[in-house]
């Protein structure tokens, strides 16, 4: 999200004035069986302490729970207002304020024909459309636009197993939960797939191990040296920068490829490869620096992870190609000379 304080200041004084409830998660309901196995199912949830739910709200549970258990509390409660000594002692606006909570207490038991048909229209919505809204509500105060919150919340409610089967319920924050899972999962398989792929590029250009390791080793000290600037500036993979580290195993290969093949031609003087082909790779780095640097100055904290970490894995590329790629070429081709000799 964009970072700005006077936003973030007013979201924090809204927090604490009244805790902000997040939408509920819904699934349609054929029948009162399935509201009553999924409300079952979801109290025996709500026993966790870590639990997000709330409550579960349906067109069913409009009508009040064990209602003969808290007809017999109202009827003692009754009961004991009408004591004498009550009736003596309460004077005035007491007097009246107690005979309006008796009436109040003049109830008889609801059904769900009772429940006014406008209240049942929020959960039905167009009566020529099969079944109802059932409603998994979270508790008050959690933040589901957080990814992490998000995901335990997915783990918890997304499908509910009860006796009348396994239901699913959807949201907009299952649904953000579950891209961040697969972008999660898949990347661990993405990240290793572009390093073998180079890997195997490289393979069939150079053929050799020897050279192949040359090329190899400044361009992964390239990548590690981003994974420690990672560390050093607190940037960590997310939702937006998780695919730059794949694109860096890509553009990062190039600059030692390309000094490489420009020492090949001439494998007498690596200086004179370096200034030949050094010029072309530092334009070529920086310039794509350059087109990266703007998504580095943005305001939304996603696009500006996005362009921090490009902008260190092609800088830390570029280095390691033109310090250590011709320091080994040099090394090789000084003890290759005294061979020779």
């Amino acid at each position: 999200r964009a970072v700005l304080p006077e936003a973030e200041l007013a979201r924090e004084k809204y927090q604490i004035i009244k805790k902000r409830r997040p939408r509920p998660a819904v699934i349609i309901l054929k029948d009162a069986e399935e509201a009553a196995a999924i409300d079952a199912a979801i109290d025996e949830l709500k026993k966790n302490p870590d639990s997000m739910i709330d409550r579960f709200g349906s067109l069913y549970s409009l009508v009040p729970k064990r209602q003969d258990e808290k007809q017999a509390v109202i009827r003692e409660i009754d009961t004991l207002l009408k004591d004498d000594v009550i009736q003596k002692l309460a004077k005035g606006k007491d007097k009246e304020r107690i005979d309006e909570f008796q009436e109040s207490l003049q109830v008889s038991s609801i059904s769900f024909q009772d429940i006014p048909e406008e209240i049942k229209e929020n959960f039905i919505g167009n009566p020529d459309l099969p079944g109802s809204l059932g409603l998994i509500i979270p508790k008050e105060g959690i933040e589901l636009h957080d990814g992490r919150s998000a995901i335990r919340f997915a783990e918890e409610i997304q499908k509910i197993e009860t006796e009348q089967g396994v239901f699913e319920f959807s949201s907009d924050a299952i649904i953000f939960a579950n891209v961040l899972t697969v972008m999660l999962e898949e990347t661990k398989i993405a990240i290793p797939l572009a390093f073998l792929g180079v890997l195997f590029f490289l393979i069939l250009d150079f053929r050799r191990f020897r050279d192949v390791a040359a090329v190899a080793v400044p361009w992964v000290s390239g990548v590690a040296w981003m994974s420690a600037a990672m560390v050093l500036t607190g940037i960590e993979l997310n939702f937006y920068n998780v695919f730059i580290p794949a694109a860096i195993f890509g553009m990062g290969i190039d600059y030692s490829v390309h000094l490489f093949h420009r020492y090949r031609e001439d494998s007498t003087d690596v200086m004179e490869a370096l200034r030949s082909a050094g010029v072309a790779i530092i334009i070529a780095g920086l310039t794509t620096i350059i087109g990266f640097l703007g998504l580095a100055l943005a305001e939304h904290r996603g696009l500006r992870s996005m362009g921090l970490l490009a902008v260190m894995g092609i800088a830390c590329c570029m280095v390691c190609s033109l310090t250590m790629l011709p320091a080994g070429l040099a090394i090789w081709h000084q003890k290759k000379t005294v061979n020779g000799k």
